[in-house]
């Protein structure tokens, strides 16, 4: 049981030191993915993008995706920050991942994820993906 004091077991900052649900998760560690059917266990930066699905998310890897009963919100709130960037209200994106930045114009830009979609930042996300990563 972690000190009250210190946070949860994982020695992070947490709000709630009897839950690690509010632990980012490093990019070294790893992640039980479960959809009903089938479980994976698959570290964190294996993870391609998070896509909403309603209340549900779907988490894409190199070798296909996995529906989880957790919403994309919930999924996000565990993930490394410096890594993984919300591009709009449905994705959730590992940028250590993406193939191809480009430039629409001006305000927008666009992601060409490893499956070859294309993800264009959401207004808002654009100005703050540009003020987080400007030099």
């Amino acid at each position: 049981m972690a000190d009250r004091g210190t946070g949860c077991p994982r020695g992070c900052k947490t709000t709630d030191p009897e839950s690690e649900d509010n632990c980012a998760l490093g990019l070294d560690d790893f992640i039980f993915l479960s959809d009903g059917n089938s479980c994976r266990l698959i570290r964190t930066s294996d993870i391609w993008f998070l896509e909403s699905a309603g209340e549900q998310t779907r988490v894409h890897v190199a070798d296909g995706n996995v529906l989880t009963k957790r919403p994309l919100h919930d999924c996000e709130k565990r993930l490394d920050r410096a890594t993984f960037f919300r591009a709009t209200r449905d994705y959730v994106i590992n940028l250590t991942h993406v193939k191809q930045t480009r430039l629409l114009d001006a305000s927008r830009v666009l992601f060409v994820l490893p499956t070859g979609q294309e993800v264009i930042v959401s207004g808002p996300q654009n100005a703050l993906f540009r003020k987080m990563r400007a030099l």
